[in-house]
């Protein structure tokens, strides 16, 4: 799906994505919460964003809250100053990254659940459809204890391959 280029609004793939994710975040009681400009239109590859984005969550669900009973995520998105982009931002509250992990984050295979189910390919994959597909960037704050912040900026017309 990721390869489907087309115009789209933005909210509409992050509802979608969350509603694919609903199921496992009903299970596991964390809150998502939206603050997304409307009307955000792109021509870009809702697969991959949409990738994307069930890639943060999911990741925050099994590294961020520690066995937690309530973590709590924030997902933001507006246009860009001059317009011709959008800036997308994934917060959640919950243990933070060390700031050796900090700098492997992106990196394939790493993990810091070696042997309990995780490839250590997700954020890598993130990475990857941000910088490549999208032709965006991205950018990662993190305080142990306080939880993480993702920050992706994506132009609103996705370059065409070469």
């Amino acid at each position: 799906t990721s390869e489907n280029r087309r115009q789209f609004v933005l909210s509409d793939v992050v509802s979608d994505t969350l509603f694919a994710l609903s199921p496992r975040l009903r299970r596991c009681g964390h809150l998502v919460e939206l603050a997304l400009d409307n009307g955000i239109c792109m021509d870009s590859y809702p697969g991959a964003i949409s990738q994307v984005l069930s890639n943060l969550v999911i990741n925050a669900l099994v590294h961020a809250f520690d066995d937690r009973p309530q973590g709590h995520m924030q997902l933001h998105s507006h246009l860009t100053a001059d317009g011709q982009g959008v800036e997308i931002v994934f917060r959640d509250d919950g243990v933070g990254i060390s700031p050796a992990n900090q700098k492997r984050v992106f990196d394939p295979f790493f993990t810091t659940r070696m042997g309990q189910g995780g490839t250590g390919l997700g954020m890598h994959l993130v990475y990857n459809l941000v910088t490549s597909v999208l032709g965006g960037k991205i950018r990662l704050h993190s305080t142990p204890g306080m939880g993480t912040e993702i920050g992706l900026s994506l132009p609103l017309v996705a370059p065409h391959p070469a």
